[in-house]
Parts: structure tokens; sequence; C-alpha cells
């Protein structure tokens, strides 16, 4: 019974992304391609650019993409939870093992500060904000605080 209340909390608060629509882009990966609406921009004398994708259903997703072509950092708003799962790709397996050992009652948000991961989520309904980087991937003087 512990086991089901588990994962229909993680669920709950992975905002059923079944209802939030998908993105293309994994973190670590180069960025896929997209129907939605997407800009693209480069800060200047920066040696990366951000994609952003707004999504019809209210979500905006910003990749940093480095000069290799590899997301490197993603945020998210809006008033769904994006597919966790498609967008830290490989890494959505540390999420859930790192969510696992959290304690459930009252969370509303979720730190994770790895080595070769570090995600920041949270909100509720209507208000979901994320960011997540991996630190071995960020460019040389990038400040992940600028991740937004």
């Amino acid at each position: 019974m512990t086991f089901l209340r588990s994962i229909f909390q993680l669920l709950i608060f992975l905002g059923l992304p079944l209802f939030a629509g998908t993105c293309l882009a994994a973190l670590g990966d180069a960025p896929g391609a997209s129907d939605e609406t997407r800009h693209f921009a480069t800060p200047a004398g920066a040696d990366y650019s951000v994609q952003t994708t707004s999504r019809a259903n209210g979500v905006v997703v910003h990749e940093y993409v480095a000069a290799g072509g590899r997301v490197f950092a993603l945020a998210w708003a809006g008033p769904f939870m994006p597919d966790l799962r498609e967008l830290l790709g490989s890494h959505f397996d540390v999420f859930v093992a790192e969510t696992a050992r959290l304690p459930m009652a009252g969370r509303s948000q979720v730190v994770i500060q790895r080595p070769d991961l570090v995600l920041f989520s949270g909100g509720h309904m209507r208000a979901f904000t994320g960011r997540a980087w991996l630190p071995a991937m960020l460019p040389a003087g990038f400040d992940p605080a600028g991740i937004h």
C-alpha cells in the first residue's frame, strides 16, 4: 500500500504530464525539433544559445544549448508541469531516485544538488517553475543563476 501511495504522490507531483504535452529536448542531448512556437537567442559574447519553446498549453521551456549543440540547462514555467521524463532524458532516473528519498508530506518543491545534476522544481497547480543543469557541461564562465 505504501508503494502505491508513493507512486500516486509522484504522479501528482509531476503534474500528470500526460496532460501537459511534450517538449522534445533532453538535458545533455541535442535539442529536438518541435511544431510548437520556438524562438532562438544568443546573448552577446556568449558561447551558447537559448531556445525558447512556447507550448499551446501555456508551458514555456528555455533550452540552454552549448556551442557544441548539446542542452546543458533547462528552465520551465507554466500552468502545468512539463514531462520531466522527456526534459531530463537519461537523468530522469536520478530525479526519481532523489525524490524517493525526500519526505512526502507537505512537499511543494524539490531540490537536487549532485555533482552530475542540479535541479530546482516547485510550484502548485497553474504555477509550476523549475530549472535543471549539468554542472560538467556548463560553458566556461557561465553562472547558473542566469538560468530562468
